[in-house]
């Protein structure tokens, strides 16, 4: 697990005390590392817990897996599992600069009003639904042009 870290001392070169590093630490209080596995971050750029949202690791996912792979184009329907997590909210806002259509699959009538108010997703169905097969269709007249794939479970 990647942390958000305060250089308190160093031996490596390019780390000086108050650098604020993206590290494999977990959650701890003090941690030792050779310097290969840092990435400095820059408060005055961003907010230093962006590091571990849309500048991190789920947004790195996100916008490989949509703009590298599922590459959509404006006018097509890209559905997304887990929308209201940290890689599926940006796969939905990536897909909506695009030019697409969001269309987002959420646990919960909760999670999908957050796909819906906060995220911005041109529609949300809610997976527990029993009938989620005929609101997925409803949801994609059209079809589905990109799948992203989040969870691995059956839809």
């Amino acid at each position: 697990m990647r942390a958000c870290c305060e250089v308190i001392a160093s031996n490596q070169g390019g780390y000086a005390v108050g650098d604020i590093v993206l590290a494999p630490t977990g959650w701890r209080t003090h941690a030792v590392s050779a310097g290969a596995a840092l990435r400095k971050l820059y408060p005055a750029a961003a907010p230093i817990t962006t590091g571990l949202g849309v500048l991190g690791m789920p947004g790195f996912t996100a916008y490989a897996g949509l703009n590298l792979i599922g590459k959509p184009k404006a006018g097509e329907t890209v559905v997304m599992a887990a929308a209201s997590g940290p890689v599926g909210s940006l796969v939905g806002q990536l897909a909506k600069l695009a030019g697409a259509k969001a269309v987002g699959i959420a646990g919960g009538l909760e999670k999908c009003r957050a796909v819906l108010e906060e995220f911005r997703f041109d529609a949300a169905v809610d997976h527990r639904s029993p009938e989620f097969a005929e609101k997925l269709a409803a949801a994609c007249p059209n079809g589905v042009d990109v799948y992203f794939e989040n969870v691995g479970g059956a839809v």
